[in-house]
């Protein structure tokens, strides 16, 4: 694999420190006020245990979702396509879910069941409420999100939520449906 390059691989080192594996992958995003991003895992299939996310600008809320296995509903991977009709409100039941404020400066380090099992977003607003009647103002965020990238098959303790070892982990959702008029205009 290719190296990171020169600028970044004192801070890639001390952050390997933190993970199961060495990160050897970088990854730069840039999040102006009012910006966010669906709740997602990291595919399992892709990169190792340990994701690093280091915030630079404005802190944010991050929001970490962890589907119930229990909940006799469909686990999804992503929350939903900004495009699609957000899931109906009996399945935000089926997930357990945490707020935290990530304040500048801050390194957020997922391993184990935060890396694997649980999803993490940030909503698409222009303030956060850490309390009751602190507000807080969104800017431009960096985040430098460091991972390592898998070269095997995953067989992590969490199958039903792994795209490598569940083939519906993986399905992201449509607006086309199903119906005659839908298949009809893909075939013109």
């Amino acid at each position: 694999p290719a190296e990171l390059p020169h600028f970044v691989r004192g801070l890639a080192g001390r952050i390997s420190a933190r993970t199961p594996q060495p990160v050897d992958q970088l990854t730069v995003n840039e999040y102006q006020a009012g910006v966010g991003i669906a709740s997602h895992c990291d595919a399992h299939s892709a990169f190792e245990d340990g994701i690093v996310a280091l915030s630079l600008g404005s802190g944010i809320v991050m929001e970490f979702r962890r589907p119930r296995l229990d909940s006799g509903g469909k686990v999804s991977v992503g929350r939903h396509h900004r495009l699609a009709p957000p899931p109906p409100e009996e399945s935000t039941q089926a997930v357990v879910q945490k707020n935290v404020w990530l304040p500048p400066r801050s390194l957020v380090v997922m391993t184990g069941e935060a890396r694997y099992a649980w999803q993490h977003g940030i909503a698409w607003r222009k303030t956060d409420c850490l309390t009751d009647g602190e507000v807080i103002r969104r800017g431009r965020r960096v985040s430098l999100t460091f991972r390592a990238a898998r070269f095997r098959p995953c067989n992590c303790k969490w199958p039903i939520l792994c795209d490598a070892q569940n083939p519906e982990a993986h399905i992201l959702p449509s607006r086309v449906g199903t119906s005659a008029a839908a298949e009809t205009a893909v075939d013109v």
